[in-house]
């Protein structure tokens, strides 16, 4: 019996990447698109997440390991008390806040018991490779064929063509997701695992094709800020493989960094050229202008956000921050957004100090880089990305702590 439950929450955990990576996540009850991204609704792949976690624990019935456990469960407790008050009162739109912290119970859950599903765990990263690969496979053949972008609103599919984005003055590739900004995120996640398990490819050139894969929709995306970020990643997994004493005090190492500098400048004056960094690409006067609009309302825009136009002192509107941080506070209540922004900020430190190591930094840098992107992490996606962070930056110790308890048994 308990092997047949097995399978089946190996099988839910399957469901759920398949729903992630191939089936657009937002559906609507608006009439506009640009709603759709945000004001998701119930969504099927975090319905099969509930799933899961139901079947984990029943099966399970042990307490969670650690004291991370019970400080992130308070804080996610808190983080509903605070959502729930203010959705009760002014904003009345109570799934991001379900959403978010069904996320956030996945991680608690792989933070509790992690050790007891070690082996599910490891099978499960090889599929999830190999899913990640198909799936991006076919966004290049997608974007070969001249669509940009596909979603499902108001329950019918939408096929954007590279030629209906005339808004803007650059292609951009969004695959399944709403913008580049959160396709680059998902992107960086994804390339951060394959670096982290290059070891479970049976054939190198398996992982060479599916880092052309992963680099090249990256180019699709036609996004700076993620150009930067999975340069990031790449250098610190590199960092990971070397010992820089001894490459430091060799010619060779010597001349590595020389190029290495020299192409980081000149990827800087290329972004130059296509970016004002003086203002971080108009973030600042953004931001300006969003923090005077949560002085005014600090109760959240709710269902008014994304139509609820911020005029800038430069003269120019926007419907969003920039940052996914002040977006929920925008969105959600200025307590809401300050303690989502805390538990993240704290999973972030989390990671690195579990993981100690340059790629787990790098991954959570390039990250935190691509949070001031329009809206970069919406909540359907907050659980991949989660998901991902724990098979970089904490399941690798999760398998040391396994290995070192059978050494001593």
């Amino acid at each position: 019996m308990k092997s047949h439950n097995k399978g089946l929450q190996d099988l839910l955990l399957k469901l759920f990447l398949i729903v992630s990576l191939f089936f657009p996540a937002f559906y609507s009850i608006f009439d506009a698109d640009y709603l759709a991204e945000y004001f998701v609704g119930p969504s099927a792949a975090y319905m099969i997440l509930v799933l899961y976690l139901t079947c984990q624990l029943v099966r399970l019935r042990t307490m969670p390991e650690g004291k991370s456990f019970w400080i992130f469960l308070g804080i996610i407790l808190l983080y509903n008390a605070v959502s729930f008050y203010y959705n009760a009162k002014y904003l009345h739109w109570y799934w991001e806040q379900i959403n978010n912290t069904i996320a956030f119970f996945l991680l608690l859950f792989l933070l509790g018991y992690g050790v007891q599903i070690q082996d599910e765990t490891e099978k499960l990263i090889s599929f999830f490779i190999k899913a990640v690969t198909c799936s991006n496979i076919l966004s290049l053949i997608y974007f070969a064929a001249g669509y940009t972008s596909f979603i499902i609103c108001n329950n019918h599919p939408v096929f954007y063509r590279a030629t209906d984005d005339i808004y803007y003055y650059e292609f951009r590739h969004y695959w399944l997701y709403s913008h580049k900004s959160d396709y680059s995120v998902m992107l960086l996640c994804f390339l951060a695992v394959c670096l982290c398990y290059r070891k479970e490819f049976k054939k190198k050139y398996g992982f060479w094709i599916t880092m052309a894969v992963l680099g090249v929709a990256l180019v699709t995306t036609h996004s700076w800020t993620g150009y930067v970020a999975g340069v990031i990643l790449v250098a610190a997994a590199v960092l990971d493989c070397m010992d820089m004493k001894k490459l430091l005090k060799s010619r060779r190492g010597k001349l590595a960094m020389s190029l290495a500098a020299a192409s980081g400048a000149l990827a800087g004056v290329i972004m130059l050229s296509q970016r004002d960094l003086s203002t971080i690409g108009d973030r600042l006067p953004i931001w300006r202008a969003v923090a005077g609009v949560l002085k005014e309302r600090p109760q959240g825009l709710g269902l008014r956000f994304g139509e609820y136009p911020i005029l800038t002192e430069k003269g120019f509107t926007v419907t969003n921050a920039h940052n996914v941080f002040l977006n929920q506070m925008l969105r959600f209540s200025v307590p809401a957004g300050i303690i989502f922004t805390v538990l993240i900020l704290m999973i972030a430190g989390y990671c690195i100090y579990k993981s100690r190591t340059w790629m787990s930094l790098g991954l959570w840098v390039g990250l935190l880089l691509l949070f001031n992107m329009d809206y970069s992490l919406l909540n359907y996606e907050v659980a991949m990305v989660l998901l991902c962070a724990y098979f970089v930056c904490i399941f690798p110790r999760v398998s040391k702590k396994r290995e070192a308890v059978g050494e001593e048994l």
